[in-house]
């Protein structure tokens, strides 16, 4: 997961303060100013095009990696925030506004450290997102790179496989490691960031997201992440290799990644969590 370091979270920090004292709305110079700095903190660049301000967007951001765009629904985002879910104060309703973007960008950008991850690296979290991305995007790649080439019959079937993995995704989106990896990645660099304001309420909230986040999926499974690959492929048969590189993780790095959990550390870690989310 990306993890960005205190000058960017000082930065983002002066960048907050800057808008939000002249009351100025998020606008598509904060946003490319965010992004850019991750992008080049990260090195990222060979896996980013450009960002788009799309509000007809299905969700609150998206990041197409053929393309190599990240769209943003700013009109979703500003609808979100105005109606105060979570009890902040005026003063923390006013910097949540600003955080909630980033919040947004930050997810859509480690969507981008993942294909980077999948490309240059080989370690456990780039296997379980190879295994997460794989037969979507290869059903993905042959309808499109056939597409010209087949006869009508045949694109059918292409496409029937990509609508097939498309509902399977949206179907089991909190199992799917990659959507668990992005929220994680997310709260946890936001957190970074509120400290520096110290405002309890955003912070509690952020902490409690991060939790459920952790949870995520183990309610119906102790392993997430496998029950998700076998769902798109019934047939998959290669979880002992990733089995064997999680044995010396601890727990909190197994839940991060959706990996097997004993009943007794997912009931230890959930009381623990209820004890804080009900708070």
């Amino acid at each position: 997961m990306l993890q960005i370091d205190d000058n960017i979270n000082k930065f983002f920090y002066n960048l907050i303060v800057e808008y939000s004292s002249k009351n100025r709305p998020v606008d598509n110079y904060f946003i490319k100013t965010v992004i850019n700095t991750i992008i080049d903190y990260a090195k990222l660049n060979e896996f980013y095009n450009a960002f788009i301000i799309d509000n007809k967007l299905n969700s609150l951001g998206e990041y197409n990696s053929k393309a190599k765009n990240i769209s943003i629904n700013l009109d979703a985002i500003s609808k979100k925030i105005k109606k105060n879910y979570y009890n902040f104060t005026d003063n923390e309703q006013q910097i949540y506004k600003y955080l909630a973007v980033i919040l947004i960008i930050l997810h859509e950008l480690e969507h981008v450290n993942q294909d980077k991850l999948m490309k240059e690296n080989n370690s456990l979290e780039s296997n379980i997102l190879n295994e997460s991305y794989s037969l979507f995007e290869t059903a993905i790649v042959d309808f499109y790179k056939n597409s010209h080439d087949l006869t009508v019959k045949r694109n059918i079937i292409l496409l029937t496989q990509v609508i097939k993995y498309r509902n399977l995704y949206y179907k089991y989106y909190d199992l799917a490691p990659q959507e668990r990896l992005a929220n994680l990645s997310s709260y946890i660099n936001c957190l970074s960031i509120v400290k520096k304001f110290k405002m309890t309420n955003i912070n509690n909230y952020l902490k409690k997201k991060s939790k459920l986040t952790l949870l995520s999926g183990y309610k119906t499974t102790l392993i997430p992440t496998k029950y998700y690959i076998e769902k798109l492929n019934p047939e998959y048969d290669n979880w002992s290799y990733i089995e064997k590189q999680s044995e010396k993780l601890n727990l909190k790095e197994r839940m991060s990644l959706g990996l097997e959990i004993s009943k007794d550390e997912y009931q230890k870690v959930k009381k623990k969590s209820d004890k804080f989310i009900s708070k």
